[in-house]
């Protein structure tokens, strides 16, 4: 017997702690791992915010150089404009000195010539050799502002990505933290649950010791009819009650309150799919309005072993189980509530 009472302990640990406990466990590892993946999508946003900063700083530096250029650009065309208005008036005076040597002498027109005449087109060649060579220079000046745009305008393109990449990442760090928050609130209700299965399995475990049963489903439960005397429900199914009610859900597990061997397994037209179940104790188990039954006539069963599912087959006036504890088959029927 002793040996009995440790393998029915053993399979209300199963039962009533260990589901929940491996849901708290579970639901402890998802958070480890999201809060990883939070933590390697703050390196990425770290990362990307670095990257920002750099181009920024770039973009900067290119407004700046644009700035010089431009005033570079504006001093060669100054410079230029300058050379061509003195080029004009060099013009202007050769003119003047040609027009005066053509009514001097043939001997000082030749002087004239040779040191007026031909020095100003001298002078005037190489202000066109200094124009030529300032408009060298704002070519390459313009060349050099609009390679320049050309970058500003690609890093100016790599800033919105890098904030379209830094939003996404933000986006996606936020519903991962969100997930967190939701499997945090699951890990704590996993954790109450796990205590809560702990309290109801030493509960049950003192229960079985003190009356030999323990609930015949896997969590806490309320009667909506008790034992004895009622109002007769559905005008057909009598007054007195021989067992208890007990509310739940279509398709739920029905459990042996106590380890025996099933006397009684089928369908009745007022039970329902029922099973009655005898145990070493000189009691009969009853379950009855089940969906499914599991177990036939002769079936050895372990106490918390399934029987069947919860329904409202029979004479039931909703989806429940009624549960019975009797002495004898079909009589001596006992209140269930004294032993479980």
């Amino acid at each position: 017997m002793k040996k009995k009472s440790i393998l029915v302990l053993a399979s209300l640990s199963l039962l009533f702690f260990l589901p929940q406990a491996a849901q708290a466990d579970e639901m402890s590892q998802k958070i480890q791992e999201q809060t990883q993946v939070v933590k390697q999508l703050e390196k990425e946003v770290a990362t990307i915010t670095d990257k920002q900063t750099a181009v920024k700083e770039e973009i900067k530096a290119f407004d700046t150089r644009a700035v010089t250029l431009e005033n570079e650009l504006t001093t060669l065309h100054n410079e230029k404009e300058a050379i061509e208005n003195e080029i004009k008036l060099q013009e202007i005076r050769l003119v003047t000195l040609e027009e005066m040597a053509s009514l001097q002498t043939i001997s000082q027109v030749t002087t004239v010539k040779n040191n007026s005449v031909e020095n100003q087109k001298e002078r005037i060649d190489a202000l066109r050799k200094e124009v030529t060579e300032v408009e060298a220079k704002i070519a390459a000046t313009t060349k050099t502002i609009a390679a320049e745009e050309t970058n500003k305008e690609q890093k100016v393109a790599e800033q919105k990505e890098l904030e379209k990449a830094a939003k996404a990442v933000q986006t996606k760090m936020a519903n991962e933290e969100a997930a967190i928050e939701r499997l945090e609130a699951e890990a704590a209700a996993a954790k109450k649950a796990a205590a809560e299965a702990e309290a109801a399995k030493k509960a049950a475990a003192e229960r079985l010791e003190r009356t030999g049963f323990i609930s015949p489903l896997a969590r806490s439960y309320s009667i909506s009819s008790g034992f004895g005397q009622r109002v007769d429900p559905t005008g057909y199914s009598g007054t007195g009650h021989d067992g208890i009610d007990i509310p739940g859900n279509a398709g739920e597990a029905i459990l042996a309150a106590r380890y025996g061997t099933v006397v009684e397994a089928g369908f009745h037209a007022s039970a329902g799919n029922y099973a009655i179940v005898k145990h070493d104790n000189g009691y009969y188990t009853y379950y009855m309005h089940m969906t499914e039954n599991f177990v036939s006539v002769g079936q050895t069963l372990e106490t918390g072993q399934q029987i069947g599912t919860m329904g409202t087959t029979g004479n039931s006036t909703g989806v429940h189980l009624h549960f019975g504890i009797a002495t004898g088959v079909w009589s001596g029927f006992v209140n269930p509530t004294s032993f479980i």
